[in-house]
């Protein structure tokens, strides 16, 4: 069992952080994805509720812009948060994307049985 230290160096180490660099930059993309989905989605419902300005804030703070990939640990601490934030971003839009499918889903007419026909 050897001791791994945080510390990015050697051989490889600049295309391993370059890689990261990159998947992070795609996560970022994709958390703009999200959040002009998010925002989409909010004018298409009839209920109003802030959930596209957090999509935004993870946007606009997301770890591809904000964080430095080149100290310590090789770019995994910008991806494990890239990768949390597009999952925020996600679960935001999955919940208002079951919003929009109930706000669009007829209501069904259930027979009364307990009032005649007079």
């Amino acid at each position: 069992m050897g001791l791994e230290l945080l510390a990015c160096s050697g051989p490889g180490a600049m295309a391993e952080i370059a890689g990261n660099i990159a998947f992070g930059r795609i996560l970022g993309l994709i958390a703009g994805v999200l959040a002009f989905t998010s925002f989409r989605l909010w004018c298409a419902e009839r209920r109003r509720h802030p959930l596209p300005i957090l999509c935004a804030v993870l946007f606009i703070f997301h770890p591809a812009w904000t964080m430095s990939a080149t100290k310590g640990d090789c770019g995994y601490g910008l991806v494990d948060s890239a990768i949390f934030h597009n999952a925020v971003a996600a679960g935001i839009v999955c919940f208002q994307f079951r919003g929009f499918l109930k706000m669009k889903r007829p209501e069904k007419k259930i027979p009364r049985s307990d009032v005649d026909d007079l």
